[in-house]
């Protein structure tokens, strides 16, 4: 008879010994891979694995699998209910990560250059990019908290290893990723298309000129493989019909340069993000720890109410400490309640359950996946609402027959389902709740604009030992005081450049509403704003006009080169001085950003999209605050992204005489993820912002803002 399998293993002892030794030398692992280890590099891996390796042979001799998995659990679980609820917090910013991840030179290149299938793309995915990031944030908490109670952890493990293998291989890609190779892409132009069909004539014509080049070139032979070295064309055509052209590409990637919410989130609380490489390395160890809750999932069983204890405290230990970091206890609340009530539906009794409490549970669920589904999408189909009623013709059916419908753990992760999507509903609706982004309340935006670093470098002269063949590193100053060329056994080998100082970002570099001049209208002319500009920007000139005496006839002399020896009193009498004002030719366009950080108090309405904006239910409300301003004399802008042909269209649709000026769509989404969304700032300080459901109302409006 085969001895029982238990948390203790052979001996409690030991196997504790040996989870905190693999633990510890996971950790000199990483130490090692990170840049900032140096010349210790090697002995951290060294030391690191060398502990793993040790470990690992003891939890198996002394059966401490079961345990290496309870701990991996616990920090996983945490992990899990934290990183879902920081992606949750912000579904919409996540999916604007993953459609970069979709863009054809992203993800898509490796596929392309794997396999060598030119025509492959993601970007069908685009368009279901928010759809997927409220999926993938939901299922994280909810796998997070199944984990830590022991639920259905076969599923839960299959699903957590699929999880961290595509999360890993993202921070990879982008760790890796090289935005100076090259790779071919294959694009397919609908000619009835009238863009795909003006993009089409203009590659077709650059794959003309690109023929024609490689004709004329020489071949040229390598001096390394012998080889002939032909000029590649850069774009072809591969294939050509009356329907479609398809173009072949040379391209570089596009590389995704941090990652997303999780970075976002470390921004705002303590101020950097993680680098891709210690991204990867995040996945890389929770991918580790998975690894022992899957392997360990055929003797892991559904905790006991004492193990439920001791779990379910080191989860909530690990999500206060992951809280901290973050600056937001909200996980800390929500992680509690979701494993309180998952273990609530658990022990609950299962007649009452599966008849009424499961059946009801998967009735919410349906009703909230309908609302979220048509705040993703902005509608509702057919197919969906097929589903939902489907769905809960099924449930009742097996409520009629006195089934269960999902008790037990199911019913646990049902629960949990719905408490995330009531908060996913409420972000998508509103704004998140924790605004790490620089736009949030009480940020300063000019100070946002000024926090980068400046990197510092220095020049590093590497020099090589004709006998010895050692290297030798000197700074500019060090190779001055050395006159090592002088010395003939040392011959210059390379010149590098060291980073002293890594070079920051500032958290706002694109905030800039700007206007062309040509696109100007009223409305613009008559914005405080735009008058100080123009005022300062017009140019006076003054011009005499003389009567010459001695011809009888009129002469105009600019005052700069006016010279009263030329023109006595004798022979010209002056008639008057003309003064005349002109706007500077030279300026093309308005930029406000400046009267904006100074002005006492604006009020700027963003819009991401125009044409996609939430205006029937808000636009009543702006133009009445919009008003309320103007008696103030507070400014009163819109910022957007549109043509001005649409802006013109938008603004006689909605009546609505405002100003209006033009700033890049990715920063209008980091200013706010409604459509749109009101700002009020005062001395460059966002005091409020509101998205466009929660827009107050005038007399709100007054008393909060315009006293």
């Amino acid at each position: 008879m085969k001895d029982k399998i238990t948390i203790e293993g052979r001996s409690l002892l030991f196997n504790v010994g040996f989870v905190v030794l693999n633990l510890v030398g996971l950790v000199f692992v990483v130490m090692g891979y990170h840049e900032s280890a140096g010349e210790s590099s090697t002995l951290y891996k060294s030391i690191g694995v060398i502990l793993m390796m040790l470990s690992i042979v003891g939890l198996i001799v002394f059966r401490g699998k079961l345990m290496m998995s309870s701990v991996s659990r616990v920090l996983v679980g945490g992990l899990f209910i934290v990183s879902g609820l920081v992606k949750a917090n912000d579904p919409i910013g996540f999916s604007y990560k993953l459609e970069e991840y979709f863009e054809d030179g992203a993800l898509a290149y490796r596929v392309k250059e794997w396999f060598g299938a030119p025509g492959f793309s993601l970007e069908w995915l685009m368009e279901h990019a928010l759809l997927l990031s409220v999926i993938i944030c939901i299922l994280e908490i909810v796998l997070g908290v199944l984990t830590i109670i022991g639920g259905k952890i076969k599923w839960v493990a299959y699903l957590m290893m699929g999880m961290m293998v595509f999360f890993t291989f993202l921070t990879w890609h982008t760790s890796t990723c090289d935005n100076e190779v090259k790779f071919l892409d294959h694009d397919t132009y609908v000619l009835s298309d009238s863009k795909d069909a003006y993009t089409a004539t203009m590659k077709t014509e650059a794959a003309k000129l690109e023929a024609a080049k490689a004709k004329k070139h020489k071949p040229i032979k390598s001096k390394k493989t012998g080889k002939l070295l032909r000029y590649v064309p850069q774009v072809y055509v591969v294939s050509k019909n009356k329907q479609e052209v398809v173009i072949g590409e040379w391209k570089s990637p596009q590389c995704v340069d941090d990652c997303g919410c999780f970075g976002d989130a470390l921004k705002g609380s303590v101020g950097r993000s993680l680098t891709p490489s210690e991204s990867l390395w995040k996945d890389i160890i929770l991918l580790y720890l998975v690894l022992w809750i899957f392997v360990a999932q055929w003797i892991v069983k559904p905790n006991t109410r004492k193990e439920n204890l001791i779990m379910g405290t080191g989860a909530m230990l690990v999500i206060i400490f992951f809280s901290w970091v973050f600056g937001w206890y909200y996980p800390v609340m929500f992680g509690g309640v979701s494993i309180l009530i998952a273990l609530w539906s658990l022990r609950a009794d299962g007649r009452k359950l599966g008849k009424f409490w499961g059946g009801s549970m998967l009735a919410v669920s349906l009703v909230l996946l309908l609302i979220s589904y048509g705040l993703v999408y902005g509608a509702i189909d057919w197919r969906i609402i097929l589903f939902a009623v489907l769905s809960l013709a099924a449930a009742i059916t097996m409520m009629i027959l006195g089934a269960k419908v999902l008790s037990n753990h199911w019913g646990s992760a049902l629960v949990v389902t719905n408490l995330c999507f009531i908060m996913v509903i409420y972000v998508l609706m509103y704004e998140p709740i924790k605004d790490y982004r620089p736009y949030a309340v009480e940020s300063n935006i000019q100070k946002k604009m000024k926090d980068g670093v400046e990197g510092q470098y220095e020049n590093v002269l590497i020099y090589k030992n004709t006998q010895t063949g050692k290297l030798k590193e000197m700074t500019e100053e060090e190779y001055m005081a050395s006159n090592i060329w002088e010395d003939s056994t040392w011959v210059y080998e390379d010149r590098i450049q060291r980073t002293i100082v890594e070079a920051v970002n500032p958290s706002i570099m694109d905030f800039n509403p700007t206007l062309q001049m040509a696109d100007m209208s009223d409305d613009e002319r008559n914005c405080i704003l735009v008058k100080n500009i123009l005022d300062t920007s017009v140019t006076t000139t003054s011009t005499l006009r003389f009567m010459n005496l001695m011809y009888n006839e009129e002469e105009m002399v600019p005052m700069e080169e006016y010279v009263p020896e030329y023109y006595p009193e004798s022979d010209y009498q002056l008639l008057d001085t003309i003064v005349t004002t002109a706007m500077n030719p030279d300026i093309t366009e308005v930029a406000i950003l400046d009267g904006i950080l100074k002005a006492d108090k604006i009020v700027m309405v963003v819009s991401k999209k125009l044409g996609d904006g939430s205006w029937e239910g808000s636009v009543d409300r702006i133009k009445a605050i919009q008003k309320a301003c103007k008696k103030k004399n507070v400014p009163f802008i819109f910022i957007c992204n549109a043509a001005p042909a649409d802006i013109v269209r938008f603004k006689k649709k909605y009546k609505l005489n405002v100003p209006i000026f033009s700033m890049d769509e990715i920063e209008l989404k980091i200013i706010a993820r409604s459509n749109p969304a009101m700002l009020v700032l005062e001395k460059a300080v966002v005091k409020a912002k509101y998205p466009h459901r929660t827009i107050p109302t005038v007399e709100t409006f007054k008393d909060k803002h315009l006293k």
